[in-house]
């Protein structure tokens, strides 16, 4: 990863390709509908954190575990009318990829100094985008469509015969929902024992606890923590956040020394359950690379659907990947 960023001074404008990739484009075409639609006036600008001037010109870095591997840089911003404050959006790149070596990384990040407006969260989740702290961020990459959105349709999904057996094994651990920023504490020394344990050396290792509340702090969103324990023991946690049309998972940890329990697909079942129970009609998993192993899995709670060209289509699992039933 690079320690500067990189910055291209040309704004993205409705009339004029995006660099890196195609989403850029659509995106800006797209927000100004939605933001016609809602009352508010869309103005795009050169953004001064872009030229690096003031503001905060540092990157950020984005882990494999949470979807996305490039640098935040900025090129462009978008201003509301409403809210007052700014929200920027930057074409961010070129970077390595984290998931294909010979290949180079742009993502689409849109960034908010104030709380998020939910309704504007909802309409970037269906355009494909994904959060951490008050980002969110697309991956726009040219001539590579390898991250792919996907999103679970809840209505008609029905555990197969190893998701029985995933729910049956944790059936003596007890689930409560709170708010994810309660037990803060308890949370974190979970967190940390997880990235210690499951991904040493990564992007995310050592913990922190400014990483953590990146996970945790949604700025206007309700964000959720679906916790299990056994016998009052926290052993996992999933954090999900609630939209208008589902919940967006955002990130689940558990404790390293029960990898026997498949905790992770436990937390997706309890997911859709939640979605089912409040009659949210999707449960937004973020990328599938069917070409990368570690992020199949996402494929295998069908039905599903996948955003192709901005359209949400159901995933065929004889054209799309090679599923197990």
């Amino acid at each position: 990863m690079n320690t500067r960023p990189r910055v291209s001074n040309t704004p993205v404008t409705p009339s004029m390709p995006s660099i890196g990739g195609p989403h850029a484009k659509a995106l800006i075409e797209s927000m100004t509908e939605f933001n016609r639609s809602m009352g508010f006036s869309l103005r795009l600008r050169p953004s001064t954190r872009a030229q690096g001037v003031g503001g905060d010109t540092a990157p950020r870095r984005w882990d494999t575990n949470t979807d996305c591997g490039v640098d935040v840089a900025g090129c462009c911003a978008m201003d509301y009318d409403e809210p007052e404050k700014p929200v920027d959006a930057f074409v961010v790149g070129p970077d390595p990829c984290v998931y294909f070596p010979d290949r180079t990384a742009h993502a689409i990040v849109v960034e908010s100094d104030e709380d998020i407006k939910p309704m504007v969260y909802s309409h970037l989740a269906r355009e494909g985008f994904r959060r951490t702290g008050s980002t969110f961020y697309l991956p726009d990459c040219d001539g590579c469509n390898a991250c792919i959105p996907l999103r679970v349709v809840v209505d008609a999904f029905r555990p197969n015969r190893r998701f029985r057996r995933v729910l049956a094994r944790n059936d003596d651990l007890d689930l409560t929902i709170v708010d994810a920023l309660d037990e803060v504490e308890e949370h974190f020394a979970l967190y940390r024992r997880y990235i210690a344990g499951r991904h040493p050396g990564g992007s995310m290792y050592p913990p922190s606890a400014k990483q953590f509340l990146q996970l945790t702090q949604s700025y206007g969103v309700e964000t959720l923590a679906l916790d299990w324990r056994k016998d009052g023991t926290l052993v996992a946690s999933a954090i999900t956040d609630v939209l208008d049309h589902g919940l967006a998972a955002v990130y689940t940890f558990f404790d390293p020394d029960l990898a026997d329990r498949s905790l992770g697909v436990l937390a997706i079942l309890h997911q859709i359950a939640e979605c089912q129970r409040r009659s949210l009609p999707h449960l937004y998993l973020g990328y599938w690379l069917e070409e990368v192993r570690r992020m199949r899995y996402k494929s295998e709670y069908r039905p599903a659907e996948v955003l192709r060209d901005g359209t949400w289509l159901p995933l065929d699992p004889m054209v799309e990947g090679r599923i197990a039933p």
